[in-house]
């Protein structure tokens, strides 16, 4: 019996593995002639990522959608600047996110915990001065219409939680002095990563995102820079 489950578990592997590796290549949308034209697409906005997490990155203030109103900037980091341009927004497990300053802190049991037994999920929000330098960070640029755009601000924003007066909620500081942790809906899990977070963003937008969407490398492999979207740098 031993043995039949271990061949069981052998010839199904690869197959599952095959499963994923095509999801994370595939795109949802191969084709859509309703896409906006360029010249609808006035709003810029960033993706930043590494091999294991995404952020968004935003313009704090824009025609259709000024994130001082929404959010208390006196809460975003200890350190209160008033020339932030950006706000950086990434998804998780309050967890993993509060004890993990750098993935080199990450540990097994945090991270089995963050996987299948996560209790409470964060929004980690920064607050930047300017974009980062492209050689030691990857960012995408992209471009939307104000529809689109309206729609993507309005997703981070029903991202977080609220108390019973519709306060976001605010948990703590963050490991950067420009950086905050608020309490965020939902439940990180192996099959809802900040990844898949950050695709259901970018779908929200009408943006490709990849059918499986669990590793940072997919979402960012499906990103394009259309439309002569001009990086700010």
């Amino acid at each position: 019996p031993v043995q039949k489950k271990w061949r069981l578990v052998v010839g199904i592997a690869p197959a599952f593995l095959t499963t994923l590796s095509l999801g994370a290549f595939l795109p949802t949308r191969w084709y859509d002639a309703s896409a906006p034209s360029c010249p609808t697409r006035t709003q810029t906005i960033y993706v930043t990522g590494d091999w294991v997490h995404t952020n968004f990155v935003v313009p704090i203030q824009s025609d259709e959608f000024d994130w001082r109103l929404h959010l208390p900037m006196t809460q975003v980091g200890r350190e209160q600047r008033h020339d932030y341009q950006y706000l950086a927004f990434g998804w998780g497990d309050q967890d993993f996110y509060l004890n993990t300053p750098t993935l080199a802190d990450a540990r097994l049991p945090t991270i089995f915990q963050a996987f299948w037994g996560s209790k409470a999920s964060v929004l980690h929000v920064q607050a930047w001065r300017s974009l980062p330098d492209r050689a030691t960070t990857s960012i995408h640029c992209l471009k939307l219409t104000p529809t689109h755009y309206l729609k993507l601000m309005n997703f981070l924003d029903r991202s977080f939680q609220h108390d019973q007066q519709g306060n976001k909620i605010f948990v703590s500081e963050g490991h950067r002095p420009y950086s905050s942790f608020f309490a965020a809906k939902g439940r990180y899990s192996l099959f809802r990563t900040c990844n898949v977070w950050t695709a259901e963003g970018l779908r929200s937008a009408e943006v490709n995102t990849p059918v499986w969407a669990g590793l940072a490398p997919a979402v960012l492999h499906h990103l394009q820079h259309s439309c002569h979207c001009i990086d700010q740098y």
